[in-house]
């Protein structure tokens, strides 16, 4: 699935899939989606239904994944609509392994939007150059 506005920055070490649908339950302007979240070993961090719409992500000073620069502003963001990025961030609360979510915002200065730096206790790997 693509995801306009998200970049995963090389997190080699955990992918996160997000199938989004609508549901007769879900609430106003939120969608269900089965949120999946599987570390690069194949173990699955999280499998669950997570309802999701527009909301804010505070993003990381600390994240590092973009090579050179900065991580995240420390501001709080805007995900606009039900996102796997949101969804994500919504199952927060209710999945305690998926904390601390690194995200960064210096990335669009470049026109890349946000970048998933960390899932947890698992967090980007450095690429080598031209990689």
């Amino acid at each position: 699935m693509v995801i306009p506005g998200l970049r995963l920055g090389g997190l080699a070490a955990a992918a996160l899939t997000c199938a989004l649908s609508l549901s007769s339950v879900a609430l106003a302007d939120s969608r269900g989606a089965d949120l999946r979240v599987v570390n690069t070993a194949g173990r699955t961090l999280a499998e669950f239904r997570q309802y999701t719409g527009t909301t804010r992500i505070r993003t990381d000073p600390d994240a590092r994944c973009f090579g050179q620069g900065t991580g995240g502003s420390g501001d709080r963001v805007e995900v606009t609509g039900p996102t796997a990025l949101g969804a994500l961030r919504d199952a927060l609360p209710s999945d305690p392994g998926l904390a601390p979510l690194s995200v960064a915002d210096a990335s669009a200065d470049q026109g890349f939007g946000l970048g998933v730096c960390g899932i947890g206790a698992f967090g980007a790997r450095a690429r080598a150059s031209g990689t």
